[in-house]
């Protein structure tokens, strides 16, 4: 939940006990597997906006909705990778694959938010990928997560640019 009352901003991160009790029983730290993965994918996009509203908040920055998915489908790839152990680019490349390839939408979004999703899924792609060919050799290693850092504090302007898409052709919602 997020509401801005004048200059204060109000921040809350709901988690259901339910997928808290999923990952308590089948822990992510010992391995991700199917049985685990949606909760743990679900707690952790969660997570990432409540950080990076608060973030981005404390440096007076405004956040759109698609910068938030963007960030969060960056997010669940990085740590999805680290925790199933698959930090060489053969690994990655199956973990991208699983979070990008055919990525299901709820039914009850309008339009609007189905394309922003959409989009927050093909561009989180496009940088995963390169991820994965620009740190083939160290992938997950100190200097992936320098770029991952100054990926992570640029406004949604510089991340489309970073990318490589052009943000004339994009919606700032």
């Amino acid at each position: 939940m997020l509401v801005q009352d004048g200059e204060d901003l109000h921040v809350a991160l709901y988690l259901d006990a339910h997928v808290l009790e999923t990952l308590r029983d089948k822990e992510p730290h010992t391995c991700l597997h199917s049985d685990n993965l949606n909760a743990f994918l679900q707690v952790l996009e969660g997570v990432s906006h409540f950080i990076y509203l608060t973030w981005n908040a404390a440096y007076d920055k405004p956040v759109s909705l698609l910068e938030l998915e963007l960030q969060a489908e960056v997010d669940k790839y990085i740590t999805s990778a680290v925790y199933s152990g698959r930090r060489g680019v053969s690994g990655s490349g199956s973990v991208r694959r699983m979070l990008f390839a055919n990525p299901a939408y709820r039914a009850e979004l309008d339009r609007v938010e189905h394309a922003r999703y959409r989009r927050a899924n093909d561009f989180a792609n496009a940088y995963c990928q390169r991820l994965e060919q620009s740190y083939r050799h160290d992938f997950c290693g100190p200097r992936m997560f320098n770029e991952l850092r100054r990926f992570y504090r640029l406004p949604q302007a510089g991340k489309l640019r970073h990318i490589g898409i052009d943000r004339t052709s994009v919606s700032l919602s």
